[in-house]
């Protein structure tokens, strides 16, 4: 019974997939968590890479709806040669790196994973219907997982010996970073929902909904979601006119007063390495980790800098290879290493020129997304939705994941530019005119 439970789910998602593609990308947003609950139904499904399935799918979906319109579609060139030149220059480190094989399969997952999810991306967001049907799904899905991860959290406090509470960090699948990263993607859509919907009971309803994201995000104990949350949304002040820095400052007080609520209300161990930075088990999934986060990360970023100033001239440009920074550190799977930080990454591995190319596709998208609002002095809430989820995964890949766990600031830069293009505001050719292709 559970097998066919399954596959119905399977189908499901798959059938949705094919009539709106934008969909997997939200779907990928939950990769972990379908994952899991596969596995759980029907052990089956552990074998397969629930990524390049979703995406594979996406992709073909995408090609077939609008196979009839792609020629008018535009990509605009300036992004497209610095994607590819970050990409070649990738592949040129993979060359001569010491992780041979940990290399290729970097830069093959690199490729066909985050190089698919861009320009799908931009493509996709050019379309009419596409981003109300995206922000939608992501925003309600988010909703419902940090409902059900609430409800297992109860149940699982439950089970705890009061008297002496080990310290945790609560995720129902994987590890409880990722799930923190959504919840806080959650709250930057809600966030945007309430511009976009007018009224005082649509404005309660998104309160009601950041206070439940609330609780989800802190009882996951991570701080660097939180932290990058924070940063991310008192940054957006600097893009609101006058006429609108007392709602977003009301939105902020609204904001913390909710969090200090939460905190006051959640058990002190769910939330000790937020307010204290105190240290303890942490309990992801199935496994749990006895090291302390704050010191690993500490020591891989100094010896990582310790490394690079012992580079030769041509190391500094050009890295030591790409993965090589295994040699130094790797996870737990013996697979994977690297510093917690996107850009000591790319430098250690693939030299100041890569670090140049991926600053300037940063750089690039804020002056565009700045432009924009120059040029209308208006705010585009959709817009506002892609570009602060990137800026958020952005500030994440600070202090976790590799290349390929931020996947994501390539899917919402890719968004970003897609939407200017629909809004006639990236390139000579402009918005993309598909009547009713898109809905």
């Amino acid at each position: 019974m559970a097998l066919y439970i399954a596959f119905a789910l399977l189908f499901c998602a798959i059938s949705s997939i094919v009539f709106h593609p934008e969909l997997g990308l939200v779907y990928l947003l939950f990769v972990v968590i379908i994952k899991t609950l596969l596995k759980e139904l029907h052990p089956i499904f552990e074998v397969l890479d629930y990524t390049l399935v979703i995406l594979f799918v996406t992709f073909f979906s995408s090609v077939f709806k609008y196979s009839k319109v792609f020629k008018r579609a535009y990509f605009p060139v300036l992004y497209v040669v610095i994607f590819l030149l970050f990409v070649g220059l990738l592949s040129l480190s993979a060359l001569y790196t010491s992780q041979v094989v940990y290399g290729i399969l970097k830069l093959a997952r690199f490729v066909v994973i985050v190089g698919v999810l861009f320009f799908l991306s931009m493509f996709l967001f050019q379309f009419e219907g596409v981003s109300r049907r995206f922000l939608n799904l992501a925003l309600y899905l988010i909703l419902l997982l940090s409902v059900v991860h609430i409800v297992i959290m109860i149940s699982f406090i439950n089970t705890l010996t009061m008297d002496n509470p080990i310290l945790i960090r609560f995720g129902i699948a994987g590890n409880p970073i990722g799930s923190g990263r959504i919840f806080g993607l959650g709250i930057i859509l809600a966030a945007s929902r309430f511009f976009m919907k007018k009224g005082i009971r649509n404005h309660l309803l998104t309160i009601a909904f950041v206070s439940i994201l609330l609780v989800a995000l802190f009882s996951t104990n991570s701080r660097g979601p939180i932290l990058m949350l924070v940063v991310t949304l008192v940054g957006y002040l600097i893009f609101l006119d006058k006429k609108h820095i007392v709602t977003i400052m009301g939105i902020l007080l609204v904001f913390f007063i909710l969090s200090g609520v939460v905190i006051s209300v959640l058990p002190k161990f769910f939330i000790s390495r937020v307010i204290a930075g105190l240290y303890g088990t942490n309990m992801g999934g199935n496994f749990l980790n006895l090291t302390t986060s704050n010191g690993q990360r500490v020591w891989l970023i100094g010896t990582c800098l310790e490394k690079i100033s012992e580079f030769n001239l041509i190391q500094i440009f050009l890295g030591k290879g790409l993965g090589s920074f295994a040699e130094i550190w790797r996870t737990p799977d013996f697979i994977r290493g690297y510093p917690h930080n996107i850009f000591l990454e790319l430098l250690f591995e693939s030299g100041v020129v890569t670090v140049l190319v991926f600053t300037m596709s940063i750089v690039l998208i804020i002056r565009d997304v700045i432009r924009y609002y120059i040029k209308r002095r208006q705010h585009d809430y959709i817009l506002f939705s892609y570009f602060l989820s990137l800026i958020y995964f952005f500030l994440n890949s600070m202090v976790s994941g590799d290349i390929n766990d931020n996947r994501f600031i390539w899917m919402f830069m890719g968004a970003s530019i897609g939407y200017l293009v629909y809004r006639n505001d990236v390139g000579k050719r402009g918005y993309l005119p598909v009547g009713n292709c898109g809905d």
